[in-house]
């Protein structure tokens, strides 16, 4: 039940202030009846693409072996583990029996930011970037 104050004046309670000051602050001032999320471009992975005098192709799952490389590398550098650039899942790219290439992809207010993992010859490399991941020539043809 609210309060009186000294004048008389309903003191309400601070969850309904904060209730109704939110609801102005989500409903706006330009006069739209709803709020509408920015729409997040869709970036669909080239199913393959060269670099590096690689042929890259995109595996069709994250298995077990994937997990244990990932596990291998997470713990040669634990300060990675839990790192924002890192989450969620990646794309796998294979290269012949032994090279994968693991690529988290995170969108901002200025474009795409791209984390990738490679393991081949029996080593870790790792690369980040803004924008897309792959060789110009492959991210023209994403677009057209």
């Amino acid at each position: 039940m609210p309060s009186t104050g000294v004048s008389g004046i309903l003191l309400w309670p601070a969850s309904l202030l904060a209730a109704g000051l939110a609801m102005v602050l989500f409903s706006g001032c330009s006069g739209v009846d709803s709020a509408e999320a920015l729409a997040e471009p869709q970036i669909s992975p080239p199913e393959r693409y060269r670099e590096g005098g690689l042929e890259w192709q995109l595996a069709v799952t994250f298995g077990k072996p994937d997990e244990e490389l990932l596990q291998k590398y997470f713990r040669q550098l634990p300060d990675l583990a839990g790192s924002p650039e890192l989450a969620g899942m990646p794309w796998v790219y294979t290269s012949g029996a032994a090279a994968r290439r693991y690529i988290w992809l995170r969108q901002s207010i200025d474009g795409p930011y791209w984390h990738a993992v490679q393991f081949s010859g029996g080593r870790f490399r790792s690369d980040s970037g803004k924008g897309l991941p792959w060789p110009k020539s492959v991210q023209d043809s994403l677009s057209n």
